[in-house]
């Protein structure tokens, strides 16, 4: 389940530190049943190869879903210096069983950092939009406009940025 729910793909070390009862020898041994399902083989990196098994595993242990995203947003609480965890932290939190936490953590703070940190805008607006879905699920109208505006200032940055860099990245094709 926990693999399933990865965003990307992650190190080892960070994947034992989200289990519940870590022991890296069980899971070494555990790995090699489902190694042929993994983009990489024999490395430390671990992202499943292909999103069809995962909506497989996701759809299968849906009643758990909600707990493991909370196990991997705390994991990602108490290492909030990864790359992992500032990619993907709400991401884990909002799919999580606080939904209310994630909709509040999605705000202009959040936004600026995942930009200083050089996380994908791509990226960025999937949560937002992923956020937006839930506050609409759950008639929530002020978050609702509060997300919207946010996705619109960020969509504006991110046009005003290329609008800005547009010639000089041509000039690099050159």
């Amino acid at each position: 389940a926990l693999l399933s729910q990865i965003r990307g793909s992650i190190k080892e070390s960070q994947l034992i530190g989200m289990m519940r009862n870590p022991n890296p020898y069980e899971f070494k041994s555990s790995t090699k049943e489902f190694q042929h399902l993994m983009k990489e083989k024999d490395t430390d990196i671990y992202e499943i190869y292909h999103s069809s098994f995962r909506l497989f595993v996701t759809g299968t242990l849906s009643t758990m879903i909600n707990i493991t995203n909370d196990q991997i947003a705390s994991y990602c609480e108490k290492n909030p210096d990864t790359t992992y965890s500032i990619e993907n932290h709400l991401h884990h939190v909002v799919n999580g069983t606080n939904i209310q936490k994630g909709l509040s953590m999605c705000n202009q703070a959040w936004a600026d950092s995942c930009a200083l940190n050089d996380v994908s805008p791509d990226l960025v607006m999937q949560d937002i939009k992923e956020c937006l879905s839930f506050a609409v699920d759950s008639n929530l109208p002020v978050e609702v406009v509060r997300l919207m505006l946010l996705a619109q200032r960020i969509e504006t940055r991110c046009d005003s940025i290329m609008v800005d860099n547009a010639t000089d990245v041509a000039n690099l094709k050159i």
